[in-house]
């Protein structure tokens, strides 16, 4: 996500001396950008103004050197932890230290994600203001009203491509089984959930009255709805409890 996220900035134009990247194992993309102007594995970076944390949660003591030395230079620090509270994150940088959680999603890799924001009383507005227009660089943002909300935009965004994703290689496998041929079945698939986003993003109706506009009664679209909506084993009731399992886990996170 991290990796997505600088690519985005990059994209649209982010200075590379500008950037400061700690990753042990870089790719051969960072090693590129290296070269071309990013700052990668300074260890010790100066006048840092955004620290954004895009490690596994299992993975946040192995960044405790680099968290200590920037507490206390006015830095604001933005996490994509996934599960981990503000509070928890204060308990490494100190208590008076400026945080905010994101939990933004994949399709930042084409400027089309959303990320959802929640921060601590001590980020001032005006770092606010140009935190949301970072973000704002590679998609839609959400300013949540509680930070106990994230795990639910962790289990619905954050994951969410994976649903949708999902859903594509299902249509795709189904459409070969029913004749199509792979490249006609990718096509259609892809095109027809492409064009299905943008609809809704569009359109002044919401998904549900969308839907109802498409299903003719006694049509096809109906007769496959029967079995999408069924109440005990349709689409509704597996949605459901996926989206809970993954709720569950983004809690059972913020105790590892």
């Amino acid at each position: 996500m991290g990796g997505s996220i600088l690519a985005a900035w990059i994209k649209k134009g982010y200075p590379l001396k500008n950037i400061f990247v700690e990753e042990p194992n870089p790719s051969d993309w960072l090693k590129k950008k290296s070269d071309e102007g990013l700052n990668l594995n300074c260890h010790q970076p100066q006048d840092i103004q955004y620290c954004f944390l895009a490690v596994k949660p299992q993975s946040i003591e192995t960044i405790r050197p680099i968290l200590k030395f920037l507490s206390n230079k006015s830095v604001t620090f933005v996490s994509m932890l996934a599960g981990i509270e503000i509070k928890r994150i204060a308990e490494y940088l100190g208590t008076k230290e400026a945080i905010a959680r994101i939990m933004p999603n994949l399709p930042a890799q084409v400027s089309k994600g959303v990320t959802a924001l929640i921060e601590n009383e001590f980020v001032k507005k005006e770092k606010l203001l140009e935190l949301t227009s970072l973000l704002e660089s590679f998609g839609a943002v959400i300013k949540l009203s509680g930070e106990n909300k994230i795990d639910v935009v962790t289990a619905i965004s954050g994951s969410g491509p994976a649903y949708i994703f999902l859903m594509a290689e299902l249509m795709i496998k189904e459409g070969i089984k029913q004749g199509l041929k792979a490249e006609e079945a990718n096509v259609l698939a892809k095109n027809t959930i492409l064009g299905a986003g943008e609809l809704m993003i569009k359109s002044d109706l919401n998904p549900s009255k969308l839907r109802e506009n498409v299903t003719s009664p006694g049509g096809t679209t109906q007769a496959a709805l029967l079995h999408l909506m069924e109440e005990k084993n349709g689409l509704p009731y597996i949605l459901s409890n996926a989206v809970h399992a993954a709720i569950e886990r983004s809690k059972q996170l913020s105790k590892i």
